[in-house]
């Protein structure tokens, strides 16, 4: 199984506008003869946001107006009501409040309202996506200028929207003499730069049937291949430096709800020999 991973993506896969929902979620004081009434007094909450979302978990975070106060927080699959969690929280010595679903299933729509259980108030909702089970790439060795990767393609309950997967190399500490990204779609430039650190460069483009090939994930970059055109960029794998520190990011370019969204894994640094 998947381990959990986390999304840093700004994509359009996760539909979580914090400061609408925050609005949409406060509650003014009924007030009588100018001064708040008691029986009629809600809880209001703000700064409501999706502090985090994994393949297996989404965290909220809102702040209490007062410390003391009782929230119910419920989460539902929205497309089966089959799936859903309930849980409580009672802001006890902070009005900083902060919550976790787990036991989520990756590339999945949930929506998260969170209510007044006093007076069966809703004060909040927000939906978002969970993002799919993309393993960060593993280095298995690195030699004097190269590296060899295994890379492992999505699940394929999870592929059937796979558009394409892209290799990029990060150059960071004493790296020298690497292209710049030669991405051909603007967009898409844009969304890569959302979630890997430039400076990159393309060195790969995949498809799902070619990583699920046997050997299909074992790679290397560092070939010292000649610059080529590819379906999204110019494909580019120079010769690593000697002693130079570089991340390669594995990004998984998907199509959802019609919209063109990005999910990326990063793997750990690696000393060039």
């Amino acid at each position: 199984m998947a381990s959990k991973r986390r999304h840093d993506s700004v994509s359009e896969a996760v539909d979580a506008d914090a400061g609408d929902a925050a609005e949409a979620g406060k509650r003014l004081k009924s007030e009588k003869n100018g001064a708040s009434s008691p029986d009629t007094e809600t809880t209001s909450v703000s700064d409501f946001k999706i502090a985090e979302v994994t393949n297996e978990t989404i965290r909220l975070e809102w702040s209490s107006p007062a410390v003391g106060k009782q929230f119910s927080v419920g989460l539902v699959n929205t497309n089966s009501t089959n799936e859903s969690q309930n849980l409580s929280i009672k802001s006890e010595s902070d009005t900083k409040c902060s919550i976790e679903f787990s036991d989520l299933k990756p590339l999945t729509k949930y929506r998260l309202t969170i209510t007044n259980p006093e007076k069966e108030e809703v004060l909040a909702t927000v939906e978002t996506m969970t993002p799919p089970s993309l393993e960060m790439p593993e280095i298995e060795e690195v030699q004097e200028g190269c590296a060899h990767l295994t890379l492992a393609p999505l699940p394929e309950e999870q592929a059937k929207d796979v558009e394409a997967y892209l290799l990029l190399v990060r150059p960071l500490e004493d790296a020298k003499d690497y292209p710049a990204a030669d991405i051909k779609d603007p967009n898409l430039q844009s969304k890569l730069e959302a979630l890997v650190k430039p400076p990159f460069y393309l060195a790969y483009e995949f498809t799902q049937e070619e990583l699920s090939n046997e050997d299909g994930g074992q790679v290397q970059i560092g070939t010292g291949a000649a610059k080529k055109e590819g379906k999204y960029g110019s494909l580019q794998d120079p010769r690593l430096t000697s002693g130079g520190n570089y991340r390669v990011a594995f990004v998984a370019i998907m199509n959802l709800d019609g919209k063109q969204s990005c999910f990326s894994e990063e793997s750990c640094q690696m000393l060039v020999k």
